[in-house]
């Protein structure tokens, strides 16, 4: 093992930005020579992950199964994913706080982790894992091709939340996300879940002021099946009336136990005084009266309103190929293109306006 105080030198260059990750590697690897001896996990997957010279046989080919994956937080509230150990040396207990804060700038000078054999990447070469598609109907595709796991997180991330609700649409963005789950023209509330679950997969939506995101986990064989699903319960909800007002009713508990939290209570009085008289001032709940007046026409609308290609994103990471990733939405999400959404809804109130013409001319011949 190397000696402690050689590990905390080297880990201090790094965390300090003195030593960028190639450097932090040659240092490792001088250390290791001087040492003569193998190093702990965390430093093997570190020498196996960095840009190393292959052809130095003095280095153990070795990727130990010890080190700790980043983890995605399964709360409902977002987190920043943990750095992974991968990412440099291990971390004390004390480095959390600073670590969580320095993630995106930490991820954004990372590479792709590739198997050991596999070509190292071009020397000065910036590449990323992240690869970002602009379809021609202005949805946007992002993926982060992780080689190593056997899973994937997906979703679909609109950009619509309670601050774009009129005064008489306050709490419709979160009762559409609970409504997409409850059947579309195609699968049943029940099938929407058993088809996810079948396969270990999972499958969950939140709203926020700013967003709406619908996501899947998933193996990765099931990566097409997670975007059919999160697809159709966005191009096909059914709005069934029956399913309608029993969400209602389900949306009234969760204000009522929101009443009861109080933290929620004071968190929501302090946007009112921040915000006053606006969207972001209000409950992403709405209130029981004007969740009363919402019914299946107003929620098309809103849907087929903000609910568009330009506004959208499909992100995915993990298992995932960027290229197939692609070619899915293209075909699947076919319908939020914004010229095709636009030519329907005028095609829809040139009708409602010829059936209002026709009625008013019937009255008047009677």
């Amino acid at each position: 093992m190397l000696p402690d105080a050689t590990l905390a030198a080297i880990r201090e260059e790094f965390d300090a930005g003195r030593a960028d990750e190639t450097e932090t590697a040659a240092a490792i690897r001088a250390a290791w020579r001087e040492a003569g001896d193998l190093v702990d996990p965390h430093t093997a997957v570190a020498l196996a992950v960095a840009d190393r010279d292959t052809s130095d046989s003095k280095i153990p080919n070795i990727v130990l199964s010890t080190a700790h994956a980043g983890e995605i937080s399964r709360c409902g509230r977002g987190r920043l994913r943990r750095a992974a150990a991968t990412a440099g040396l291990a971390r004390g207990p004390d480095d959390q706080v600073r670590t969580h804060q320095g993630d995106e700038e930490r991820f954004s000078r990372s590479r792709a982790i590739r198997a050991l054999g596999q070509p190292r990447r071009e020397a000065g070469s910036c590449r990323m894992s992240v690869d970002v598609t602009k379809l021609p109907s202005g949805l946007t595709v992002i993926t982060d091709t992780m080689p190593h796991l056997e899973t994937a997180a997906l979703g679909v991330w609109a950009g619509v939340g309670g601050r774009d609700e009129k005064p008489n649409e306050h709490g419709i963005s979160h009762l559409l996300e609970h409504m997409a789950f409850k059947g579309t023209t195609r699968r049943s509330s029940r099938e929407i879940v058993e088809e996810i679950e079948a396969v270990g997969g999972d499958l969950n939506a939140g709203t926020s002021t700013e967003t709406t995101a619908y996501y899947a986990r998933v193996m990765k064989a099931d990566v097409p099946l997670a975007l059919d699903v999160l697809s159709d319960i966005l191009a096909n909800p059914s709005f069934v009336p029956d399913e309608l007002e029993r969400e209602k009713s389900v949306i009234v508990q969760e204000i009522g136990a929101a009443q009861d939290t109080p933290d929620d209570v004071v968190f929501e009085h302090l946007n009112e005084l921040c915000y006053p008289d606006q969207p972001m001032g209000r409950s992403l709940l709405g209130t029981a009266k004007t969740l009363k007046k919402f019914d299946r026409d107003m929620l098309r609308g809103y849907l087929s309103t903000h609910y568009r290609g330009p506004d959208m994103v499909v992100a995915a990471a993990g298992a995932v190929d960027h290229k197939r990733v692609v070619e899915e939405v293209t075909q699947r999400f076919a319908s939020f293109d914004a010229h095709a959404r636009a030519e329907a809804a005028s095609r829809r109130c040139s009708a409602r306006a010829a059936r209002a013409w026709c009625i008013a001319t019937s009255n008047r011949r009677i």
